[in-house]
């Protein structure tokens, strides 16, 4: 229903007369679900594939035949021809590195990535540009609420909050206060300014060069983050796992079934010691 709202607001400016033109279309919904994927729901994954990527595909099919125009007033040229019309499309690095711990969210942007390399490739004929601004952690309000609160622990913990007791038990408390301490500090302390994000949508939608086909916010999108993937998988992953959950890993804190299993082994062998 947004989409078709959006649909019919660009054709009434359209249609308002003179050289009116179409230049840009941001694709910039989103949503996130946290926590491991032994805690989520199938609602979750599908709620974020249905907003962050589904949503791009129903927006650029809606507003495809718009661009279309422009393109095509833009190789008829004359006085007023307008600039390479593009899609702008809001992913994350999450889209091109695997993120544990945000699994729905990461598994949607890849999705959204290869959607807009592909658009990318095919719209090229027409002369429509296709961009894809990949930011890393930014204080938008994906992860800030209104109050200026951080977002990170309670996506873990409303993940958390709804899951059967028996499996709350088999992670234990320990666990949930771990990952909840791990995501607020690292979007406290490693979060970019939004207005980094803003600023690279407007440039994007508004230049008058071509448009670049992907580009990245935040040193660690730009630099880290694109070398990660080009390590061997165990290696990358090690990194990431390690970097999104540091607080469990120093700390040594283990599922609580696993605790409890390994302290029984121990126990058994002990055991065994003695009456050898």
């Amino acid at each position: 229903a947004s989409v078709d709202a959006a649909v019919a607001a660009v054709d009434e400016w359209l249609g308002g007369g003179g050289r009116r033109a179409l230049l840009s279309v941001v694709c910039n919904a989103g949503l996130a679900a946290g926590g491991p994927i032994d805690w989520l729901a199938m609602s979750d994954f599908e709620s974020n594939i249905n907003v962050n990527f589904y949503g791009v595909i129903r927006l650029t099919k809606a507003l495809l035949p718009a661009l279309k125009r422009t393109a095509a007033m833009r190789r008829a040229g004359g006085e007023g021809a307008p600039p390479q019309p593009r899609f702008v499309i809001n992913s994350s690095i999450a889209g091109k590195l695997p993120v544990a711990y945000l699994s729905p969210y990461s598994t949607s942007k890849h999705a959204c990535d290869t959607y807009a390399a592909c658009l990318r490739m095919e719209l090229q004929h027409f002369g429509i540009g296709v961009t894809t601004v990949l930011a890393s952690f930014h204080k938008t309000p994906l992860i800030v609420a209104a109050d200026g609160t951080f977002r990170g622990a309670d996506y873990v913990r409303k993940t958390w909050d709804r899951m059967a007791a028996s499996k709350q038990a088999e992670y234990g408390e320990a666990v949930l206060e771990c990952l909840e301490y791990s995501s607020d500090a690292l979007l406290i302390d490693f979060a970019w300014d939004p207005l980094r994000v803003n600023e690279a949508l407007v440039r994007a939608a508004t230049t008058l060069s071509p448009p670049e086909a992907e580009v990245y916010c935040g040193c660690d999108s730009r630099y880290v983050m694109q070398a990660l993937p080009r390590l061997p998988a165990f290696l990358s992953e090690w990194v990431v796992e390690r970097y999104l959950n540091w607080y469990g890993h120093r700390a040594g804190v283990k599922p609580a079934a696993v605790e409890e299993q390994l302290k029984q082994l121990a126990g058994a062998r002990d055991s065994k010691e003695k009456t050898l």
